[in-house]
């Protein structure tokens, strides 16, 4: 597929993703929202645990779909799926995949909150879910450090050490300059950029998802063309929702990496390849 695809001197900027592009997560968030949903069926709904609900599967096919950036409400919509049953069996009670395809194209454009309350109702709250998430993904101790608050609901090493780069670059030494579109939020990506080696990398480059600007808006592209003064960006995601941020930006060129997007005509198997073919680093 080798195709090189900027000039150096020219109008292009390189734009990130980070979750499964600059870092490998195979092991921190996907961990967070099977172990989330354990926790809540036996603790929280007092239900009985006979499988392993959630798996890749799962994932990759939820986030197959632009609304859900947000792995921590995949972990609330499945839950609250399962819950709405009525049945202490979390075997019985877990939607199938097909189950979730056919939901989840009926979806549309609708808010998730708003789509999740009234299929499912919430028995199960958002905020809860939420809170709990935060507490698998960080731990115990970075919890603490992170919020300045005990956690409520997990004594755990955090799932973010499982974490690691996908790429050796430093950011100054990309050819072009380069921003940053995550679904995370900002404690969060510093510890992605601390695990980088990229600590020094600016704020005002990165758009995170506490900023109000969340995918598959393009306005979080749109922001660090216009902050960078590049005109065609070549942005790197892995989920539909990377993907859909793009074409509703209208310019510019989206490259698949991963697993995920795995029908997209121009995906690498992983960000150090996509660099090396398209010609943006040796």
């Amino acid at each position: 597929m080798s195709e090189h695809i900027i000039d150096h001197d020219g109008e292009y900027c390189l734009i990130f993703d980070v979750d499964n592009v600059l870092i490998d997560t195979d092991c921190s968030f996907p961990w967070v929202i099977r172990t989330s949903i354990q926790w809540l069926w036996k603790f929280y709904l007092k239900r009985d645990i006979d499988c392993i609900a959630f798996t890749w599967e799962h994932f990759s096919t939820i986030k197959g779909f632009p609304q859900f950036n947000d792995d921590y409400d995949i972990a609330w919509f499945l839950i609250n799926a399962a819950a709405s049953r009525n049945i202490r069996s979390l075997r019985e009670s877990f939607p199938h995949i097909d189950e979730i395809v056919n939901i989840l194209t009926d979806l549309g454009e609708e808010d998730v909150q708003s789509w999740v309350k009234d299929l499912y109702g919430e028995t199960i709250p958002r905020r809860l879910t939420r809170k709990l998430c935060a507490e698998l993904y960080y731990g115990s101790e970075d919890f603490q450090k992170v919020t300045g608050k005990e956690p409520s609901f997990a004594r755990c090493p955090g799932f973010w050490k499982r974490e690691r780069p996908c790429i050796s670059t430093h950011w100054k030494d990309f050819p072009v300059p380069v921003g940053i579109y995550t679904g995370r939020h900002r404690d969060e990506l510093d510890l992605a950029l601390k695990l980088l080696g990229w600590d020094d990398f600016p704020s005002e480059l990165a758009i995170t998802g506490d900023s109000g600007i969340t995918k598959p808006s393009p306005e979080g592209l749109r922001i660090l063309c216009r902050r960078m003064h590049k005109k065609i960006p070549i942005y790197f995601g892995d989920a539909e929702s990377d993907r859909k941020s793009m074409e509703n930006l209208g310019f510019g060129t989206f490259v698949a990496i991963g697993k995920v997007l795995a029908d997209y005509p121009k995906r690498y198997q992983d960000l150090q390849s996509a660099l090396a073919d398209l010609g943006i680093i040796q």
